[in-house]
């Protein structure tokens, strides 16, 4: 197993632990996490060819599988599906709309009040997402984020992002555009 690999499914989890997979794919993620630590399990996945995958792959685990994706804004909203390469923005064909709900009402509404581990890998939407989150002040009620920074979108922000993170979090490691950790600092 590549090192990425093994450190995006090695966190101090347990049985109780929530982890919210934000961007599930078809849930090859989230099932070895669950068979690691039989946690529960929040899937976000808009596209719903890969959300049928991930309830196929999550059967009987008790995993929660919610197709739509988490944004600032409630929306249906076009994207171009490609596999593993899902692009934001819609190419000219293929493209297909999703729902997008606002995360913070998502959580609400789903009665998250924090979580132990979110991991979030949604093709450039992470810069939409990420200021909701530190701008709700959720953020802070995430003891662990892992997440997958992409090179679609505004990716410039970056740096103030993580400013902003440092905040509440430090920096546990990084493999640059592939993907990174942060600890909540109170731990």
């Amino acid at each position: 197993m590549a090192e990425t690999e093994r450190l995006r499914c090695y966190f101090p989890l347990e049985r109780h632990s929530l982890v919210l997979d934000i961007g599930g794919y078809t849930g090859e993620w989230a099932s070895r996490m669950l068979d690691f630590y039989g946690c529960r399990m929040e899937v976000f996945e808009p596209v719903e060819e890969y959300a049928s995958a991930a309830r196929r792959t999550l059967i009987g685990t008790g995993a929660h599988v919610h197709e739509f994706g988490l944004g600032a804004v409630c929306e249906e909203r076009l994207i171009q599906p490609d596999l593993d390469a899902t692009q934001t923005q819609p190419g000219e064909d293929g493209s297909l709309f999703v729902r997008m709900e606002r995360a913070a009402d998502a959580f609400e509404r789903l009665s998250i009040r924090d979580a132990d581990l979110m991991k979030v890998n949604i093709e450039g939407g992470e810069y939409e997402l990420m200021p909701h989150l530190l701008d709700a002040g959720w953020l802070p009620r995430v003891r662990f984020l892992l997440i997958q920074w992409h090179r679609t979108g505004p990716w410039q922000a970056i740096g103030s992002l993580r400013q902003r993170i440092e905040q509440t979090h430090e920096l546990l490691w990084s493999f640059p555009w592939v993907w990174e950790a942060w600890q909540r600092v109170d731990q």
